[in-house]
């Protein structure tokens, strides 16, 4: 699980980062992944007026409810969508 002081350095800059692209405007879950019944990774594009972030998290399920285990956030979706137009990766 995430110490509480992590959490609030990852708020903090995501909170200072998403004032400068704009408003919330939605988002679409693009990947989820699950490891047994215990844990539960989500990808999803964040759209904001001027640009989408990508907010990754892990669920994790230890006994009867689900905590929050990991989330990064990050701009990087735009150059692996460019990255994966190239030539070598098409069969």
């Amino acid at each position: 699980m995430l110490p509480s002081h992590n959490l609030d350095e990852v708020k903090e800059k995501l909170v200072s980062y998403t004032d400068s692209i704009g408003k919330y405007c939605g988002y679409e879950i693009i990947a989820k992944k699950t490891i047994g019944k215990s844990m539960i990774h989500y990808s999803c594009i964040v759209n904001y007026e001027l640009q989408p972030l990508r907010y990754s998290f892990t669920l994790y399920k230890p006994k009867d409810s689900w905590v929050l285990y990991n989330f990064q956030f990050d701009t990087e979706i735009v150059s692996e969508l460019n990255e994966s137009a190239k030539f070598y990766y098409i069969n």
